[in-house]
């Protein structure tokens, strides 16, 4: 006979928190690393890990006793906690992962199944993500806005455990710069290290602004001037009258 060191009443040690105080989202399936940060814990505190990951199997329903057969206290008892721990999962699933678990008696079973069904998705996301990652380019977005939407691409990436090494994140993000950024792409990649992400990132953004200062037309770099201390302008202007 299994002993799972539960108290044989169970009332004496039901959880007192609600689930939804000490769990704030919904298991979807794309944010299961987030929702086991808050779940997990919340198991352990209330002793209920071992009816997710085995620690506490299933007993015989029934045991013998003076040659009858009854119903086995213990498993009564792991029965009343089991069923609780399944009330904790299933109350903090959304609609779309509960269909999934429908008709599942245990916790164990429905836990195994949750498993089996994230893995599904987080393949496939991650598919997209790595996908759209590849294929993320500049375009016509300004360079904050393009940084973005990468660094979002990648941080999706990390939300489902599959997070884009430093090397690949300076890599597709310099592809994505498209022909205008040649030149400081295959200055970029030319050196013995590719380097990290944030120094891409520092480099590109200097390089853009650089870029910027030389296109400017001259009526707007004489306008700039003007504005930052106005010595091509009011300066030397003043500078004739007081000759004349």
């Amino acid at each position: 006979m299994a002993n799972n060191n539960l108290l044989t009443n169970p009332a004496m040690n039901t959880p007192s928190l609600s689930f939804n105080q000490m769990v704030s989202v919904k298991l979807t399936s794309t944010n299961d690393l987030l929702w086991k940060s808050q779940f997990l814990p919340m198991l352990r505190t209330q002793k209920l890990i071992g009816f997710v990951d085995g620690g506490h199997p299933q007993p015989l329903k029934t045991v013998v006793l003076n040659q009858k057969e009854q119903p086995n206290p213990e498993y009564l008892t792991w029965e009343y906690y089991d069923q609780l721990a399944l009330c904790m999962i299933n109350s903090t699933l959304s609609e779309e992962i509960l269909s999934h678990v429908v008709g599942l008696e245990t916790s164990l079973a429905v836990w195994k199944a949750l498993g089996s069904t994230l893995v599904q998705y987080s393949k496939a996301c991650e598919l997209q993500l790595k996908h759209v990652l590849q294929e993320c380019m500049k375009g016509n977005f300004t360079i904050d806005e393009y940084l973005r939407t990468f660094k979002n691409i990648c941080d999706s990436l990390g939300a489902i455990g599959c997070s884009v090494p430093d090397e690949d994140k300076s890599y597709w993000l310099l592809q994505g710069l498209g022909p205008n950024y040649e030149s400081f792409t295959m200055t970029m990649l030319a050196k013995p290290l590719i380097p990290s992400y944030q120094e891409v990132v520092a480099s590109h953004k200097i390089y853009d602004l650089r870029m910027s200062s030389l296109h400017k037309s001259p009526m707007e770099f004489a306008y700039v001037t003007q504005r930052g201390g106005g010595y091509n302008s009011r300066g030397r202007g003043q500078s004739f009258r007081g000759r004349g």
